[in-house]
């Protein structure tokens, strides 16, 4: 008399089953246009339902081909919540380039600020541009380092405009820049914000990782195409390590070749990085593309050509470290 309920839940296993262990094409076939709309914030974004200035769409506050991970999104319950639920928190290193999403007149400047943390009364330090656009919107852009902002008071800028460096100052643990939009001068609530990419506006999701798109002179997205950097030794460097590390059998060897390399180079990378970084902020469009690669390539840990000297077990672990050290104070900020 127990079969008929031995099979049954057998069966139900095997269906439990199944649907826990989905085959992986069947998967991908369901990542289809929607799939990525609701992966990179595209999905139901309806102009009707959003206020007006929310249809103003926006551009990306940072040179085209930087890769951003959006740390705190909006909605959250640690600093984004009331009136700045609308704030997006993008991870970048301090001294990256912040450009105007909108063109406005620049309304405040706060940049004498030098300490940043998450006791109380950090929230009070915190360096910052504020932007008014042509419908009574204002831009906050914060966290930028001492002395990092790039415009003054009563200045016009326009959509693109390198208008500060991001930082660590203020309410903060770690170097990002923190954007809201006030939804007029009373400063009372913020409003969603929509960025333009090729495929379309998009909201910007927590946790995801997005690449600032070009934008032709009427400022329209341009499709998403490899960034090729201008020569100088620096856009080059991680191509050199991995050179040395993959051309050298002994793991030791390796590693002294790697921070020997770095220690050497230091004067002229440090002077390559500059030259790059004043022509960028000139306007020089090649030097703007290197300084976004550059920008998104600082991490060395990430790349698996340097994996053999970078593990933690490696015996020769203090002499690399020696040589990241050096390399993140040539590369840490991008200061002039």
């Amino acid at each position: 008399m127990f079969k008929i309920p031995l099979l049954l839940i057998l069966l139900a296993c095997v269906l439990a089953c199944s649907r826990q262990y989905a085959d992986p094409e069947e998967i991908a076939v369901t990542r289809d246009a929607a799939w990525e709309q609701r992966q990179m914030g595209m999905e139901n974004i309806v102009l009707s339902n959003l206020p007006a200035p929310s249809r103003v769409f926006l551009r990306f506050p940072f040179y085209a081909g930087s890769n951003l991970l959006i740390g705190q999104g909006t909605e959250s319950d640690f600093t984004h919540f009331d009136s700045l639920s609308q704030a997006i928190d993008f991870l970048v290193e301090e001294g990256t380039p912040i450009l105007a999403i909108r063109s406005g007149q620049v309304e405040r400047v706060v940049s004498h600020n030098t300490e940043g943390g998450l006791e109380e009364y950090h929230k009070a330090l915190g360096n910052l541009v504020e932007v008014r656009h042509e419908d009574g919107t204002i831009a906050m852009y914060l966290h930028l380092k001492p002395h990092g902002s790039r415009v003054v008071q009563g200045q016009m800028v326009h959509e693109g405009d390198h208008i500060g460096d991001s930082g660590n100052t203020g309410y903060s643990s770690t170097p990002h820049l923190h954007l809201h939009i006030w939804a007029n001068a009373a400063r009372t609530n913020s409003i969603p914000m929509f960025f333009r990419t090729a495929k379309g506006p998009i909201r910007l999701v927590e946790s995801l990782e997005y690449t600032a798109p070009e934008y032709d002179p009427d400022g329209r997205a341009l499709p998403e195409k490899p960034l090729t950097p201008v020569p100088g030794l620096y856009a080059s460097a991680w191509t050199r390590l991995a050179e040395l590390v993959n051309g050298t059998a002994n793991l030791s060897n390796a590693s002294v070749a790697f921070t020997r390399w770095i220690s050497n180079a230091m004067p002229n990378l440090k002077t390559n990085l500059q030259e790059i970084t004043r022509e960028a902020r000139a306007g020089n469009r090649d030097a703007q593309k290197t300084l976004a690669v550059i920008m998104a390539r600082k991490d060395l840990s990430r790349y698996p050509d340097l994996a053999r000297i970078l593990d933690p077990k490696n015996p020769q672990h203090p002499i690399v470290s020696a040589g990241l050290l050096a390399w993140w104070s040539i590369s840490g900020t991008g200061k002039e």
